[in-house]
């Protein structure tokens, strides 16, 4: 994916330090974040993905794929280019493509997700994920502590990435994500954990479309946007 999107990386040492910043906040957030993150080889997952981060091709390939007709390869191509192309008209400042940085705001990038599920999820994107009406955006321009860091956008997406897809036919009991997976979607190096933990319960409580599987306090808790 990155050699059909992107031209050939010229300057890896600045590429190794975005890396490194990401592994050693993980490392650092400890429990807070899926296991895999505090083993030494996520570095190497983190520079062989770059600039995408890892999680967005984990749950494309992961849980994407399991929808039919969304094809491994042509399928992510095609979402990752026209999500590449708005991030660069709007000059995102992101260190790397992550759940939270898709830009669901944008008709094509939304589109190209929305046509692989049942009808109505417009709906959902539109009140309570991203947007300037969404309930996110709202949350956000009375709270500066969510909206210096798009905190609540951020997690909505990274909720929406890797929960929309277990709507269609899964197996009771394995809906959604856990907090740690909407953490590693959504947190990057300078910023806090609880900031978006924090966002996350404010919008468990406040948004219509979001299901938990229990306690939205506690790690082992599922959400998901149905």
């Amino acid at each position: 994916v990155r050699r059909r999107l992107f031209e050939n990386l010229q300057d890896t040492k600045g590429r190794d330090a975005v890396c490194r910043a990401f592994a050693d906040t993980y490392i650092a957030e400890g429990s807070k974040l899926p296991s895999e993150t505090q083993e030494a080889r996520y570095f190497e997952r983190l520079v062989q993905a770059y600039p995408i981060h890892p999680e967005v091709f984990d749950r494309l390939y992961e849980d994407w794929t399991t929808l039919e007709s969304f094809q491994r390869t042509r399928g992510v191509l095609k979402l990752m280019a026209k999500v590449i192309y708005r991030l660069w008209q709007d000059q995102n400042p992101d260190l790397m493509i992550m759940p939270g940085s898709l830009p669901l705001y944008d008709g094509s990038s939304r589109n190209e997700l929305t046509y692989y599920l049942p009808p109505g999820w417009d709906a959902v994107l539109e009140k309570d994920i991203d947007g300037e009406c969404a309930e996110t955006t709202e949350l956000e321009s009375k709270e500066p502590r969510f909206g210096s860091i798009n905190a609540a956008r951020r997690v909505a997406r990274a909720l929406f990435l890797g929960s929309a897809p277990s709507s269609v036919g899964t197996k009771p009991g394995n809906r959604g994500i856990g907090r740690a997976r909407v953490l590693l979607g959504s947190l990057q190096p300078g910023q806090t954990a609880s900031t978006y933990l924090d966002a996350l319960t404010r919008l468990a409580d406040r948004l219509h479309y979001l299901n938990s599987s229990g306690d939205k306090t506690q790690d082992t808790t599922r959400f998901w946007f149905d």
